[in-house]
């Protein structure tokens, strides 16, 4: 009996260290790199800094930075996204069509400056969890349009972690009601500060109803997440789309980001999901 519960516990310990090896070898394995580049023309500028994950052993990555170039260009290149890989090889095209359709506005006395920047911010974990935010600043002459994109990754698979893979099948739904309730409790407060100057709540209101009737209820999962840590707290930001009036395209109201704690979310999150940040 002695022989057998010493054996199980030599056991434990090596299946132990070989799973705590496992996590800190992905850490140490691979390492985030940045590719900048910039396309100017008289009246266009694109200036993009985006991450490469680079392998220190023998990892095949192809795939996973192909996840993340097409998903980081993803909305104003999407006749291109198929072609776009990780050295972006495709994005030329989308370019010199952007350039020639603006030479030949101004050709005919019509002069737009477009400017566009792409940024990105990044968690990652020991137990191999990336998680993207992108930022896309498109300037039209006086126009600002903002687009926010997220991705999260296995480095260890190089597959897309999707909302689904990691809330309990049957949490779902009470999940997005509560983002619901977040989203709602946002854009409340936004049309309230605004229109305390500008004295147009009804309008405003009545437009944000119309556009969204068709994102609301939430029956289906937000488009991505973005782990990070808000006022100290870590935790998951989840991406609702939305529409305004053209007019108030200031208050960025296309895209919401409503955050809860890892601790808020417990209750939703599968086992396996809960390890990998550290809850468990």
């Amino acid at each position: 009996m002695k022989v057998t519960t010493s054996l199980f516990i030599v056991l434990f310990l090596l299946m132990h260290l070989s799973l705590k090896a496992q996590n800190h070898n992905c850490k140490e394995s691979i390492t985030i790199t940045e590719i900048k580049d910039s396309i100017v023309n008289k009246n266009y500028s694109y200036k993009y800094i985006l991450p490469k994950v680079v392998s220190k052993g023998e990892l095949r990555l192809e795939k996973l930075n192909n996840t993340i170039a097409r998903m980081a260009f993803s909305g104003f290149l999407s006749e291109n996204n198929k072609e776009i890989n990780d050295s972006l090889t495709g994005i030329e095209g989308y370019f010199d069509k952007q350039i020639e359709r603006l030479n030949d506005l101004e050709a005919k006395g019509l002069v737009i400056q477009h400017n566009t920047k792409l940024s990105y911010s990044t968690k990652f974990n020991d137990k191999g969890l990336l998680s993207f935010k992108f930022l896309t600043r498109e300037t039209q002459t006086t126009n600002e349009e903002r687009r926010v994109s997220y991705l999260s990754l296995d480095s260890k698979t190089g597959k897309e972690v999707l909302f689904d893979d990691i809330i309990v099948d049957t949490l779902s739904l009470p999940l997005l009601s509560k983002i619901e309730i977040s989203f709602y409790k946002q854009v409340k407060k936004e049309i309230d500060d605004f229109t305390i100057s500008v004295g147009r709540k009804d309008t405003i209101r009545s437009f944000l109803i119309v556009n969204n009737e068709d994102n609301f209820p939430l029956q289906k999962s937000p488009k991505g997440y973005f782990c990070k840590n808000d006022k100290g707290k870590s935790g998951m930001c989840f991406i609702i789309e939305s529409a305004s009036p053209k007019l108030f395209q200031s208050l960025e109201w296309f895209v919401k980001g409503c955050f809860f704690s890892f601790e808020e979310l417990e209750p939703y999150l599968t086992e396996d999901f809960k390890i990998r940040i550290g809850l468990e």
